[in-house]
């Protein structure tokens, strides 16, 4: 299933992000840069013949999935076992934790459903057949991604040029009376002004922040982001983003 290697009588898994690998014995699991797995955060709270399932199961999604999607899973996981503490996943456990679910949980189940599919068909012991007829005609509604955006929703959307503005001023003041660093400043910028992701922005480098003399005699400013949600490998692709020469000028400062 997972390709494997052999470290001080340990057996290592490779992660879905190159260069990373861990133990399916260990406690956490160090899945990239910016991602540990808390396998112990569910695992205590596991019946012991779910133990080996659950594990291999979860394992088997670090190898092939993203690390920040492993994480959900076993934030989710936690939740149902806390809830349920089951000894057999069977159709009534999961019915009855769908009845815990308020609406803006249902994505949980969603969530489990596909992991528990995955359980089933590894052959590991302890998903019961009739769990996986049970979602196969299951209907879970759940919003949309970005529904809160669109909407303009309140509490969940996104700033109101207003409110983003007051942001930037505050950060900008935080800084200037030294309340954050210049490294704090420079990723509170980045996050405000482009919107990338953290993984984005904590896969910089150097060479990505670029000042440019196009052919109409203008100076521009941009950055390489590297796209993280194609499946390609580390840094293997960029989306080219103008900056002002303001950001640039502070995030050139910070990099140096």
């Amino acid at each position: 299933m997972n390709i494997v290697k052999h470290q001080e009588d340990k057996v290592y898994l490779t992660a879905k992000q190159p260069d990373y690998s861990f133990c399916i014995n260990d406690e956490k699991w160090v899945l990239d840069r910016n991602n540990i797995v808390n396998v112990r955060y569910v695992s205590r709270f596991l019946h012991p013949k779910l133990t080996e399932g659950y594990i291999n199961t979860l394992a088997y999604y670090a190898c092939k999935y993203s690390p920040s999607y492993v994480i959900k899973i076993n934030n989710n996981i936690h939740d149902f076992i806390k809830k349920m503490t089951p000894a057999y996943i069977e159709e009534t456990v999961i019915l009855n934790y769908k009845d815990t679910l308020p609406k803006q949980r249902v994505q949980y189940l969603v969530t489990l459903r596909s992991f528990f599919k995955t359980w089933y068909s590894l052959g590991y012991y302890g998903v019961d057949e009739k769990v996986i007829s049970l979602f196969n005609v299951m209907k879970l509604k759940v919003k949309e991604a970005g529904d809160a955006v669109k909407n303009e929703n309140p509490e969940q959307g996104p700033l109101t040029d207003p409110e983003h503005y007051t942001f930037n001023r505050a950060i900008r003041n935080a800084y200037e009376f030294n309340k954050i660093n210049l490294y704090e400043f420079s990723l509170a910028l980045l996050v405000s002004f482009t919107g990338r992701r953290p993984a984005q922005i904590t896969s910089l480098k150097f060479k990505d922040i670029v000042r440019e003399l196009t052919i109409n005699g203008k100076v521009e400013y941009y950055m390489n982001f590297p796209r993280i949600k194609q499946g390609l490998e580390f840094r293997k692709s960029f989306r080219k983003l103008i900056l002002s020469e303001y950001i640039f000028n502070i995030v050139h400062e910070q990099a140096v």
